[in-house]
């Protein structure tokens, strides 16, 4: 069974950017907030358990019995798609010296990439890339030239891509995912627009709020968080949106934060701020959270089970970038602390593994899950040159 949304690449506003050859890209990993890290893990340099609320520091479980297959090398940023263990989706661009960027994708069949045509028209950078079938992928397209820009959003049928939709321009928005549905209706998001597709035809929602970190069990069942700093949930029900709070999962001890900070300037508040949801079912819905203080970031994931909020995981040094469903209840991310770039898998049931870095001085960026549960990432090095790569995870 195709999972509602296979990879939404949505997160926090607050997105990283990386600047090589005078070019600017997008850091893959949208809720990654800006931190990107170097590095690979050994074993016991991993995030250590922050004390909260009585909580016991522990370290996260280091996984065992795995290994990183590398599926391919190249020289620009891959945003990623999986659609099936051998239906791999990987989205680029052309960088022009001015004007917008030209997207570009290619597709993987289990053993041969082969670029697959977009329409000449569609301008701008891939952004959300998601499906609810390999017959029914989306992505969301972010233009953006003197501080205006519009989205475009593009439909893949299992044949050709076509442009589904171009929405207006407005002044510095940017685009959200389209998530798309088992029922072949789908909402996308650009800035405090909701757009809602029945199938043929796209209408813009009069329930106007900027959010981010979109997820759905279907347009009449959205879920989003408000924006950086703002600690409220927000439910769409088919009519409009509705504020809700997490309440105590938020709370945290501050002391750790108080001890690590490099000076008094950096404040440690011990509330923790929701920066993207996962919605699973109805009664189901996951949202990261973590603290404002960096470089001393923690996070945490909580649970919402139809009627509260609860922790499902411990709190953890580090920043959580996009997370994506795994299909059982539960996550997975890349997790950037201070000893680098991680895959971080948290089960159902709040178990937290981590899976380290397939390579050295590598920025790990847009991860994607497969129906099925296959694990597949991108990454960049940087140095005397430029390499991209994508590897998959066999446990």
């Amino acid at each position: 069974m195709i999972r509602r949304h296979l990879a939404i690449e949505s997160g926090s506003c607050r997105v990283g950017r990386q600047s090589r050859g005078g070019r600017v890209r997008r850091a893959a990993a949208a809720g990654l907030a800006g931190v990107l890290l170097v590095g690979t893990a050994s074993a016991g340099s991993v995030a250590q358990a922050a004390g909260s609320g009585g909580e016991p520091e522990r370290a996260i479980e280091q996984a065992s019995g795995y290994r990183w297959t590398k599926l391919h090398t190249g020289s620009s940023s891959s945003t990623l798609l999986a659609a099936g263990d051998k239906d791999l989706w990987r989205f680029s661009g052309r960088y022009p010296d001015g004007g917008y960027i030209t997207p570009l994708a290619w597709h993987w069949d289990g053993k041969t990439w082969r670029k697959s045509a977009l329409p000449k028209k569609a301008k701008g950078a891939v952004e959300r890339p998601a499906a609810s079938s390999p017959r029914d992928v989306w992505v969301s397209l972010n233009s953006g030239v003197d501080s205006y820009g519009y989205a475009t959003f593009l439909h893949w049928n299992g044949k050709t891509w076509k442009i589904s939709k171009v929405l207006p321009k407005y002044s510095s928005y940017a685009a959200g995912p389209v998530l798309p549905f088992k029922s072949g209706k789908a909402a996308g998001f650009f800035g405090q627009r909701l757009w809602l597709y029945d199938g043929g035809t796209w209408r813009e929602s009069r329930a106007d709020r900027e959010v981010y970190g979109a997820s759905g069990v279907s347009p009449g069942d959205l879920w989003a968080i408000g924006g950086w700093g703002n600690p409220k949930v927000y439910r769409f029900d088919g009519g409009r949106w509705k504020a809700g709070s997490i309440g105590a999962p938020l709370k945290i001890d501050p002391a750790p934060c108080l001890k690590e900070r490099p000076n008094k300037s950096f404040s440690c508040s011990g509330t923790l701020i929701p920066t993207q949801t996962l919605a699973q079912s109805s009664r189901r819905v996951l949202a990261v959270t973590t603290t404002e203080e960096w470089p001393t970031e923690r996070w945490r994931v909580v649970r919402w089970n139809g009627r509260s909020w609860s922790k499902l995981t411990g709190t953890y040094k580090g920043v959580v970038g996009h997370a994506v469903d795994d299909g059982t209840g539960g996550l997975w991310s890349v997790v950037s602390d201070a000893t680098g770039n991680h895959v971080v898998h948290v089960t159902g049931k709040g178990r937290v593994v981590e899976y380290a870095s397939p390579a050295k001085d590598i920025y790990l960026g847009s991860l994607s899950v497969s129906p099925s549960g296959t694990v597949f990432v991108s990454g960049d090095r940087e140095g005397d040159g430029y390499t991209s790569y994508v590897w998959r995870l066999t446990r």
